[in-house]
């Protein structure tokens, strides 16, 4: 049988100081928990990205490139902060077929102080990727500008000595050649024709003929009369046969530097090709490598804006205070329990029974305060 009056005066003897002890501990507990600094983590997820040539979406691709990129920028971002700055976390992560993603993490007691500094962090990672990748882009197209510019150069010489150039000779050698065959057909004409004689050369020769039926040819009549006849046959033409002969050397002579003149020009606007040729080949591997740059170049975009989140989260707290209520009701009901256990007064039969060994034959009802 339960002894209703006995339990209930338990009940109202110990409950106070359990409700108390309770209270207590709870109540430090959770002043406790909330002492405890409480820091807000803010989070930042930045790749590179790669446009697509069928869709007008960028999609972030995972390249050994891009993983050496994120380092370099990495590097550049702990190098400005420093190593020691414990605000910041900086993270790459990478897996097979997944983007390559650099995140950036800040711990800071307010929630406004961490999402301003990952913020700020994000803007200066994606400064220093912009700023790297051009960086290398210009460094790669400088040679090429190099070469351009020596083969503009090449140019501009090759055609100031053109413009230079000034031949000898103002006519072409079609023209000095034409002039030279109408000398030579003219100095040959007159080589064929044949001087009338004279009336005093008719008469040397009549004489000439007496003569060497009289004599022979190494007679000294002889030889003056045929030294007689040649002289008057050859003076009437040398002069003409001279002067034809000096007017078709000088017309060799001018055909001759004419047409080096043309050799030297034609040489000079050979190269005035090649270096053009060059420098449109410059020009255009230079603007082949700026559309590669171009291609190559990848923006650097968050693509999870920042969210701060308590350090300690809703659900442990939530937990935390649970478990400082439970222990405070542990420790409420071993009070009790303790205090049950060392409470050696009688209050009930068994208890006559277990501190002295009587046996009670008989028991007097408490009738309350109607016998006072």
């Amino acid at each position: 049988m339960i002894e209703w009056r006995y339990w209930r005066w338990q009940v109202l003897r110990n409950a106070p100081v359990a409700l108390l002890l309770f209270f207590a501990l709870a109540t430090l507990g959770i002043t406790a928990l909330k002492a405890i600094p409480q820091n807000f983590v803010a989070e930042s997820r930045l790749a590179l990205e790669t446009p697509l040539a069928l869709a007008s979406a960028p999609k972030a691709t995972r390249t050994a490139d891009h993983i050496q990129h994120l380092q370099t920028v990495v590097h550049g971002l702990r190098a400005e902060f420093g190593p020691e700055d414990d605000r910041l976390s900086l993270s790459i992560e990478s897996a097979r077929e997944k983007p390559t993603i650099l995140v950036i993490r800040s711990k800071m007691k307010t929630e406004r102080d961490s999402l301003a500094f990952v913020n700020d962090v994000s803007a200066k990672a994606i400064a220093a990727s912009d700023t790297s990748q051009r960086t290398r882009i210009d460094s790669a197209l400088e040679k090429l500008r190099q070469i351009e510019g020596l083969e503009g150069e090449k140019v501009k010489k090759a055609t100031a000595r053109l413009a230079e150039f000034r031949p000898e000779q103002t006519r072409t050698p079609e023209e000095l050649s034409l002039q030279l065959d109408a000398l030579r057909r003219e100095l040959e004409s007159a080589k064929q024709i044949k001087i009338i004689q004279s009336p005093e050369i008719q008469k040397l020769t009549q004489e000439l003929a007496n003569a060497r039926a009289l004599y022979s040819d190494q007679h000294p009549a002889i030889k003056l009369l045929n030294a007689q006849i040649e002289h008057g046959t050859a003076q009437p033409t040398a002069p003409i046969l001279a002067d034809l002969e000096d007017r078709v050397a000088s017309a060799t002579t001018a055909l001759a530097r004419a047409q080096d003149d043309e050799r030297q020009r034609a040489d000079l606007e050979a190269q005035v090709a090649i270096a053009s040729a060059a420098h449109l080949r410059a020009q255009d591997a230079l603007a082949e490598a700026r559309l590669k740059g171009d291609a190559s170049f990848r923006p650097f975009n968050v693509i999870e804006d920042a969210t701060a989140q308590p350090e300690i989260s809703a659900k442990k707290l939530l937990a935390a205070r649970i478990a400082i209520l439970g222990i405070s009701a542990l420790a409420a009901i071993g009070l009790i329990a303790m205090r049950f256990k060392l409470d050696r007064r009688v209050r009930r039969p068994r208890d006559l029974a277990r501190g002295l060994g009587i046996a009670p034959f008989a028991t007097l009802p408490d009738l309350g305060p109607s016998l006072a």
